[in-house]
């Protein structure tokens, strides 16, 4: 899966980054040989690259693949925890390796529509990243009432359905033909 997809990332225009999602069995030792290995083996440099793991898949498997994570962070993929907060988090986390982003749960969202603490959680959240150099991203944004309920508390990304649905490369590809030829 990996291959393929740098593959396709490769048709992208840069700064275009291509994130895939690892499965606890990926957080081997080995990560980073077989990771750099793909991206030498098509050409994207490792910065177009970002790694997402699920919080409770992070965190089970983290110190098994804790080396392997900061070398490929060296080498200029990003790591990226997903999912973050709907499990059991831990700050201790963010405070023991640098991650480069944190996906907020989509839960977040439910929270800001119906209690009243919601916006304050996200804000903490969002504001203890900012402080450590991680990114935020609010996963889930489906309508244009919730994207306005976050205000400033959006972060640095948000993502979800309002924004666009998932999409076969081919059809991602004539999207961002579309957006070049209306900005250039």
């Amino acid at each position: 899966m990996l291959r393929g997809a740098v593959r396709e990332a490769l048709r992208w225009p840069a700064p275009l980054t291509l994130s895939v999602n690892l499965a606890g069995r990926q957080l081997v030792p080995g990560l980073h040989e077989w990771v750099l290995q793909e991206l030498a083996a098509a050409g994207l440099p490792p910065q177009r690259l970002e790694l997402e793991f699920a919080e409770e898949t992070l965190f089970l498997h983290f110190e098994a693949a804790e080396a392997s994570l900061a070398q490929l962070k060296a080498a200029g993929v990003a790591i990226v925890i997903d999912c973050f907060g709907a499990g059991s988090s831990s700050l201790a986390y963010l405070r023991s390796f640098v991650f480069d982003k944190v996906k907020l749960d989509r839960t977040f969202l439910d929270d800001l529509e119906r209690n009243a603490q919601g916006p304050a959680v996200i804000d903490a959240v969002a504001g203890l990243c900012a402080r450590l150099g991680i990114a935020t991203v609010i996963e889930g944004v489906e309508r244009e009432e919730q994207l306005a309920l976050l205000g400033d508390a959006a972060s640095d990304e948000a993502q979800g359905v309002l924004f666009g649905g998932p999409l076969q490369a081919e059809a991602a590809m004539e999207l961002i033909r579309g957006e070049e030829a209306a900005v250039g």
